[in-house]
């Protein structure tokens, strides 16, 4: 039944007040990738080619699981807005045991990439120096999948807060990590790149455990009782969950598919080449984020007014988002195309024997791979791929 219609003012005012703090927890996400990239410049570029090579490998298979685990918002935030506790209980519990299971087949996917890599031409030294990293990042899938629910579920909620301060202290976690296990201090022996890929995996365990406990303890989530019988299965949200989440999933990875290919491609010309467009990427990754952060937002409301059946609301709800969206985009351009210089910086020393070649190619690179084209993307996606599912 559809209520009276909300301004477009307002719409524009609630996503943003949900948004933001989603900004903010996305760019905490990101800032743990990001932190990698930058600890795997600092070791050199060589490492830093390797990393983007290793992590170029198993985002395919990160992102089709990624895909399914956010079907789990949706469910839940329409399951909230129809006043059904039922099925808010089950599609967080089968996402749970669907992500963790996804972390455990992907996994054992990691230890080939060496033999993989030769086979699409990369350098056998590169792919040799990055198979480490993906060893001990496999361990990490299952969290990292987990996680990705875990924060979907307290997004539905609309409280997003929790999840962001989890992850801004996440984030200060990994960067202290990095420095200890990457270089080596005190009883931590340095392990370079396979230090940062252990790093990370730590702090994924870490966060899962720390919001696991806080949804299991604190009010309106602990009466719900959301961990109970984890064990069984209900076949029919499962498969209303792959349902949604397998489209999206496959769309991320068609999308991200590109740009991997032109990793791949880049990699045929050089360590310098592969380590200035890993640079570029993870520019370009940061601000992506923002637009994801709107279309989860987004999402929610969506949600919630479709299991109200007012379309109303739905309607003008998904419309503020594409204009929040453009605004966001214009912004981040700007920022951009001021700073490229102290942007890819950051990835660097100055002690690298190949810093100015890879500085040479960063530059063009970044101004290339612009939030233009992405930003769209991301704030269609949420709303269209749920009603798609």
């Amino acid at each position: 039944m559809d209520s009276t219609a909300m301004s477009w003012r307002e719409h524009i005012r609630q996503n943003m007040r949900l948004a933001l703090p989603l900004m903010i927890g996305q760019l905490a996400t990101i800032g743990i990738w990001t932190s990698d990239t930058i600890a795997m410049g600092w070791i050199d570029s060589s490492s830093l080619a390797a990393g983007a090579l290793a992590s170029r490998f198993y985002q395919p298979f990160f992102f089709l699981a990624l895909g399914i685990s956010l079907a789990v918002g949706p469910l839940v935030a329409q399951g909230i807005g129809a006043g059904d506790e039922r099925q808010v209980r089950r599609a967080f519990r089968q996402g749970m045991v669907i992500a963790v299971v996804l972390g455990l087949v992907t996994a054992p996917l990691l230890l080939f990439d060496e033999q993989v890599l030769v086979l699409f031409g990369q350098d056998p030294k590169l792919a040799a120096i990055g198979q480490p990293f993906l060893f001990w990042s496999s361990f990490g899938l299952p969290f990292m999948f987990l996680s990705v629910v875990l924060r979907q579920f307290l997004i539905s909620h609309q409280r997003p807060m929790p999840q962001v301060i989890a992850l801004i202290i996440a984030l200060a976690a990994n960067v202290a990590l990095n420095e200890a296990f990457v270089s080596g201090i005190g009883p931590f022996p340095a392990m370079g790149l396979a230090g940062i890929a252990l790093a990370t995996t730590i702090v994924y365990a870490l966060l899962c455990a720390g919001l696991i406990a806080y949804i299991a303890m604190i009010q309106p989530f602990r009466d719900s009782r959301p961990f109970q019988r984890l064990w069984v299965m209900d076949w029919a949200v499962t498969a209303r969950l792959l349902r949604i989440g397998v489209p999206i999933g496959l769309t991320i990875v068609a999308e991200a598919g590109m740009f991997i290919a032109v990793t791949f491609l880049i990699g045929l010309f050089g360590t310098a080449a592969l380590a200035a467009a890993a640079i570029a990427n993870q520019i370009a990754a940061v601000t992506f984020m923002i637009p994801i952060a709107i279309a989860q937002a987004s999402t929610v409301r969506v949600g919630n007014f479709a299991g109200a059946a007012d379309r109303a609301n739905l309607s003008r709800s998904a419309g503020a988002t594409f204009w929040i969206g453009i605004a966001a985009t214009a912004a981040t351009m700007v920022i951009l195309l001021i700073w490229p210089e102290f942007l890819i910086g950051l990835f660097l020393t100055g002690k690298d024997a190949m810093f100015a070649e890879v500085m040479a190619l960063a530059l063009p690179s970044a101004a290339a791979d612009s939030p233009c084209s992405k930003s769209p993307t991301g704030c269609r996606r949420s709303p269209c791929r749920f009603f798609a599912g």
